[in-house]
């Protein structure tokens, strides 16, 4: 018992000097008005849901522990490219889940640009997104333990 009461006092001591925030979960638009705005404010372990519509914009996630998924589905939302010579979406961060999504736009083949790519980046779910007219589907550099699910 008095083993069990250390251990509480232990971490209620960390969680306080730490600081521990509830995910948040961020909508586009409404909260920001693009997904790369939503990804720049979002923290650690938030969620970013997207509504119907279609995005243009290059899509740059560096921060871990996030999910970006659509609130409808692939056929409701869509990310064009801004810049066809760029990827729709580059991640360089670890256990992102990127999720139903038409993802197009990236066809300047000079250098070769991905639907997605994953740079640098472990622990990855991709999955219901429809990754179409791109000069490269979803890439893969120096990255691994990743999952791809249709």
């Amino acid at each position: 018992m008095r083993k069990m009461l250390i251990l509480c006092m232990l971490t209620a001591a960390y969680l306080t000097l730490f600081g521990v925030t509830s995910a948040a979960v961020i909508y586009v638009p409404d909260d920001y008005p693009t997904i790369q705005q939503a990804v720049n404010s979002a923290t650690p372990g938030d969620e970013i849901i997207v509504r119907d519509g279609i995005y243009t914009e290059n899509v740059v996630v560096t921060k871990s522990n996030l999910v970006i998924r659509s609130e409808n589905g692939s056929s409701k939302c869509t990310v064009f490219a801004r810049n066809p010579s760029k990827h729709v979406i580059l991640v360089r961060a670890n256990r992102v889940v990127i999720e139903g999504f038409t993802i197009t736009g990236a066809w300047n083949c000079s250098p070769v640009c991905a639907g997605i790519l994953l740079k640098n980046a472990r622990g990855c779910k991709i999955s219901s997104n429809f990754v179409v007219r791109n000069c490269g589907g979803i890439d893969l550099f120096y990255s691994n333990n990743n999952l791809h699910r249709q």
